[in-house]
């Protein structure tokens, strides 16, 4: 981490020790992709209902399958509750190679 503003910008939690780490956000893009595969399964048409403003079935997959669980669960016993498996990358690497296999035609 930088002595002062001077050496430095970025002065947050993000930079650790001198290593510049945004850990948590990809952590937390590989969960939100795991949960939106499961909401997707659960659902089945999940991405036309919000195209059309109907948000009720995400809101009501998370409340029963999330938001009940509070902070009595670990990120890996929720993950398996909702989802029917721990921590996983799949979801996110299908996210990511259907995004760019679109945009760059791959």
């Amino acid at each position: 981490m930088p002595p002062d503003d001077l050496v430095g910008a970025l002065q947050d939690i993000h930079w650790t020790g001198g290593l510049g780490g945004f850990i948590g956000y990809t952590v937390g893009n590989v969960v939100s992709a795991q949960i939106w595969a499961a909401a997707g399964q659960a659902i089945g048409d999940l991405p036309e209902r919000i195209a059309q403003g109907d948000f009720a079935p995400l809101l009501a997959f998370l409340r029963r399958e999330l938001h009940q669980l509070g902070s009595r669960e670990t990120t890996d016993g929720f993950l398996r509750k909702a989802t029917g498996q721990g921590l996983t990358t799949r979801p996110y690497l299908a996210y990511i190679k259907g995004k760019f296999s679109e945009l760059y035609g791959l």
